[in-house]
């Protein structure tokens, strides 16, 4: 097919800035260094590829709205290594969100909450929520417990267009843009986790994903 043509070539300009894990062992340490200086990394997780930046690099943040065409009225979710982060860039916490954390994490929920003052603004959409998740992909823990701060973790693809969890269906257009690439040849969990939200004193299932109704209702009677 002409497009994996045209990505098998574009790749080949960027071998540079691939690498494959676990093959390379200093993989996060070398993902923490692209962080740092600002850059833009394409990760694995246990579901589709994402994309990273510091979430307190606004400049950062503002090329991965610019590269995959998203309206800026999207909030972005974030990375954290731990539940303790969850205080730190949120606030309000619904005390059931702490009981379904230790259960369902890492990986499988994403918690949206009201964002706390040291969340940038841009991250939240302006809506002044921003969704938390602890990654289960082994990558994504190690690289979190070495860089400083949390990431984002939205997906690797163009806003509208599909997301993959293969790493020959990325996008050519981001993989130029981007200055580092983790490659998995395990392919991810194609289904999403699921989204909980609590607003307003309520709580809500945004999105079925990996854990189903059923098994948050003993939670959420």
């Amino acid at each position: 097919m002409k497009w994996q043509k045209k990505l098998k070539k574009r790749q080949k300009n960027f071998q540079f800035k691939i690498v494959e894990y676990k093959k390379d062992t200093f993989a996060p340490e070398k993902a923490a260094h692209i962080l740092e200086k600002g850059g833009l990394i394409i990760f694995p997780t246990n579901g589709v590829y994402g994309i990273g930046a510091d979430i307190h690099n606004v400049t950062s943040v503002k090329k991965i709205y610019e590269i995959k065409k998203r309206a800026l009225n999207k909030p972005l979710l974030i990375l954290i290594k731990n539940i303790a982060e969850v205080e730190k860039y949120c606030v309000n916490i619904p005390q059931i969100f702490f009981e379904l954390m230790k259960t369902f994490w890492p990986g499988d929920i994403t918690f949206i909450m009201d964002a706390s003052d040291n969340v940038p603004q841009i991250l939240t959409g302006n809506t002044g929520k921003i969704g938390v998740r602890i990654p289960a992909h082994p990558f994504l823990n190690e690289l979190l417990n070495i860089f400083k701060n949390p990431i984002t973790g939205t997906s690797a693809n163009i806003s509208g267009n599909h997301a993959t969890d293969t790493f020959e269906e990325l996008d050519p257009d981001l993989v130029k843009e981007v200055q580092f690439i983790i490659k998995s040849n395990k392919p991810g969990n194609k289904s999403p986790s699921t989204i909980l939200e609590a607003s307003k004193g309520e709580i809500k299932i945004i999105r079925e994903g990996r854990v189903k109704e059923k098994d948050l209702k003993k939670f959420l009677i």
